[in-house]
Order: structure tokens, then C-alpha cells, then sequence
């Protein structure tokens, strides 16, 4: 793999996370749309990606392509550095809803009740528990 491949593949991984963690926020009902930048040679061979967190705006530059999947972006750019970006979502802990069937981890008292319906795992103690 030539060095120019291998970046390539590193951006294509990226847009990969990037794209899941916007359906994510997008189906827990943030904002999440499109902008072109006008400080770029070719803004729609780059558009951004925006996210409107609890936490505050973060958005990446992705290759075009899957900018149908959201809608327009209709606000502009906070001014957000790349290290501000990353501490936003860091401290972003978003709500999930809990369903039954098994535990959530925290301090596995839920006897296999709840569910973490991020993780979609059931924990060894209930595992061992429920003898699955």
C-alpha cells in the first residue's frame, strides 16, 4: 500500500465513524446537516458536517458523497478549534433509552432487567446468572 492509499484509507475510515456518529445523533433528535465552506478551493468536493450537541457544535470535513443522507446546515460555523471540537464531544453523554433484557453495567443490580440499547450486551454476571 502506496503512502497516498493509505491516507486515503484513514479518511475513508474517519467519514466511516464520523457518518455513524451523526446518525446516532441525528435519531436522538440533534441537528445534523450540510454546509459548504467558502474558504476551500472546491467546497463541494469538501463539505461539512455539523452536529449541534447539548455540548456545543462539532463538525468534520468529509469527501462528498453521502450529503443527501442529511438535510442543509442553516447555521454557520461557532468558530470551534479542532481541540474545542474533540472536548465537546468528549463531555457529550447522550440519553439512551434503556430496554429490557439485560443489564446496564452499572454495578450489574438490574439482574438482567435492563438493557443497554447502545451496547446491545448482556454483562458475564447476568450471563452467569441467567446460565447463558
Amino acid at each position: 500500500m502506496t503512502d497516498a492509499e493509505a491516507i486515503d484509507a484513514l479518511y475513508a475510515e474517519r467519514a466511516s465513524v464520523v457518518m455513524a456518529l451523526a446518525r446516532a445523533a441525528y435519531a436522538l433528535g440533534y441537528r445534523v446537516g450540510w454546509w459548504l465552506d467558502a474558504d476551500i478551493d472546491d467546497p463541494h468536493l469538501w463539505p461539512v458536517l455539523f452536529l449541534d450537541l447539548p455540548t456545543g457544535q462539532v463538525s468534520w470535513h468529509i469527501a462528498n458523497g453521502d450529503t443527501k443522507t442529511f438535510p442543509s446546515y442553516a447555521r454557520t460555523w461557532d468558530g470551534h478549534t479542532t481541540d474545542e471540537k474533540y472536548k465537546r464531544l468528549a463531555k457529550w453523554r447522550p440519553k439512551v433509552p434503556l430496554l429490557r433484557g439485560t443489564c446496564i453495567y452499572a454495578d450489574c443490580g438490574n439482574g438482567g432487567e435492563q438493557a443497554d440499547s447502545f451496547l446491545g450486551t448482556t454483562c458475564p454476571i447476568c450471563r452467569e446468572r441467567s446460565g447463558r
